[in-house]
């Protein structure tokens, strides 16, 4: 019996992500005013009743993709911790957000597109979660620059600096492209962006390996 609960959650589990992920791809076209549940249960190859089930309205499956980003991006902040130093923390952090761009371009351009729009559904997640983990992660690094380990600088604006740095590969990838001649950037365009930005923001932070 309880083997068979488990498989049964996670199916489930399985079947919400596979529509989540169906969800960002027609949201990062469409918008959300655009997307239909009907085009996304095509695209999922499920029926229209099932994303339904799982998250009741078109709102309901849009704010859970919305939650998917920034759960998966507060998972890498926290890792930005005293102990590993800036030097460890913060090319940790970039290398992540620059697969991320790479794995989950969706995802990023949906979040995009809802703060560019003014961010009306993820008001209380700005409020109540972003705003509350740059509080955190800011004290680490005035932490850091009490310990003379980076030069000193505002840690709001270092982590809007970062987002931008990182999610501009999802965001603008087609603007990059377009610059670069390709068709797609591939994971050598990701590797030398992930070393450009560590060494120009480190190098501009005042941050040496010993730190």
């Amino acid at each position: 019996m309880k083997n068979h609960i488990n498989m049964h959650v996670a199916s489930r589990k399985k079947s919400m992500a596979h529509i989540l992920h169906t969800a960002a791809a027609v949201f990062a076209r469409r918008g959300f005013e655009g997307a239909t549940t009907g085009e996304i249960a095509e695209k999922a190859g499920v029926a229209k009743a099932t994303i339904h089930y799982y998250f009741e309205t078109k709102e309901g499956l849009y704010t859970s993709v919305l939650d998917q980003v920034l759960s998966d991006w507060a998972a890498a902040m926290s890792e930005i911790d005293v102990a590993s130093g800036p030097m460890q923390a913060l090319s940790r952090y970039i290398r992540w957000k620059i697969d991320y761009s790479r794995r989950e371009p969706d995802l990023t351009r949906v979040w995009a597109m809802e703060v560019i729009s003014g961010a009306p559904h993820v008001q209380t997640f700005l409020h109540e979660k972003v705003r509350r983990l740059v509080e955190q992660k800011g004290q680490v690094v005035k932490s850091w620059i009490a310990d003379d380990k980076m030069d000193p600088i505002d840690p709001a604006h270092l982590f809007f600096m970062l987002w931008a740095l990182t999610q501009t590969y999802a965001e603008c990838e087609a603007q990059i492209t377009v610059v670069l001649n390709k068709d797609a950037l591939d994971e050598d365009d990701f590797q030398t962006a992930n070393t450009v930005i560590s060494r120009v923001l480190l190098k501009g932070l005042g941050i040496t390996s010993a730190a």
